[in-house]
């Protein structure tokens, strides 16, 4: 079978990677696979799958100018290609490929978020006629294309995230005997993923506790990352702060290794990888109520700490509270890893296929 794969850019994230990990899964599988991304052909997830020799184009769409010639070099690459299936990813190169498209061609579109974006739920809604089937990352997500999206339920199914398991040894051998919290956070600087409210929290912590925390990520929202940064200095915390950038696989490993705590405190999310690779890293997580945290806890409740009211109090009690019960983080750990052993990317790769032989 051959697949197209279109998506938004290829930089690290968690879309990315999880395709990265199904078109990469596949091609060993021996099916054709070609990806193309609207921008950031040179990110770390483009890289990683021309590493495996899968052909990567960028069609050099980051806006609406570029977009006429990025249509065109799109249509070709489909005409080149002849592909079986076309699978999109990500809100922007979802809608494009609606629009532009054959209709003698299956599109899978994959829904990765519970948008809270109304312009872009209805840009979704008007345009879901053209999607043969939508793959979704957690049911609540899934419920949220058919009651919001209005997709119908049997075009629609769950697929959950994988995790690289053996990837996380290291961390997971790693000593993580401390008198002081080394926090992390892994996410991109965005409004959605909350670091604003972190710094908030960490600045209200209580002046005994010993505490430093690392912030990974790239800045694709470089005016919120600034104001970030400003407001731990106002704050008085800055030199308890690690700002570290986007860094590469085994870099982030190595943060997972150092870390004996972390925290994402999301305005929202469809089920955040970084969560299921702090588990199998072996590392206690607290995490905001989001929809696919929700998901998670609904199979192993004590697997991780989960912040009701996503705001700097309640998030500075629940960082001191999971903080000052070694027992409870202990058990944390063991149910983490309970619940991430077995979520593997080949299980995420079948199903992904079994999707698309049932279109094709």
């Amino acid at each position: 079978m051959k697949i197209l794969f279109v998506v938004t850019e290829l930089g690290e994230g968690g879309a990315e990677n999880a395709l990265g990990h199904v078109a990469s899964g596949l091609f060993r599988l021996g099916h054709g696979i070609h990806v193309v991304c609207l921008f950031n052909g040179d990110g770390a997830v483009a890289e990683r799958l021309r590493s495996a020799d899968i052909d990567v184009d960028c069609i050099d769409v980051d806006g609406a100018t570029k977009l006429p010639a990025g249509v065109t070099r799109l249509r070709k690459i489909i005409q080149a290609f002849a592909p079986d299936v076309i699978h999109s990813w990500l809100f922007h190169a979802n809608l494009l490929s609606r629009l532009v498209i054959p209709k003698g061609i299956p599109l899978v579109a994959s829904l990765r978020v519970v948008e809270p974006r109304k312009s872009h739920v209805w840009l979704d809604s008007l345009t879901r006629s053209r999607v043969s089937h939508c793959i979704c990352v957690s049911d609540a997500v899934r419920n949220f294309a058919t009651e919001q999206i209005g997709i119908e339920a049997a075009h629609c199914t769950t697929i959950e995230n994988g995790v690289d398991f053996d990837a996380f040894e290291s961390a997971r051998q790693a000593s993580r005997l401390s008198d002081q919290i080394r926090g992390l956070c892994v996410a991109r600087f965005t409004h959605q993923k909350g670091h604003d409210i972190l710094i908030e929290a960490l600045a209200q912590l209580p002046p005994g506790l010993l505490w430093h925390w690392t912030f990974v990520g790239a800045e694709p929202e470089p005016d919120f990352a600034k104001e970030v940064r400003q407001r731990a200095v106002e704050l008085g915390i800055a030199s308890r702060i690690d700002w570290r950038g986007p860094l590469t696989r085994d870099e982030v490993v190595d943060c997972y290794a150092a870390a004996n705590l972390i925290a994402l405190p999301s305005r929202w999310e469809g089920q955040a990888n970084v969560v299921l690779e702090a588990l199998a890293a072996g590392v206690p997580v607290i995490a905001s109520d989001t929809d696919g945290v929700a998901d998670l806890i609904a199979r192993a409740p004590n697997a991780l700490t989960v912040v009701a009211e996503n705001a700097a109090v309640p998030w500075s009690k629940g960082i001191e509270g999971l903080w000052r019960d070694h027992d409870r983080r202990c058990a944390q750990i063991e149910y983490g890893l309970t619940l991430v052993r077995d979520r593997t990317w080949q299980r995420v790769t079948e199903q992904h296929l079994e999707v698309y032989k049932r279109l094709y």
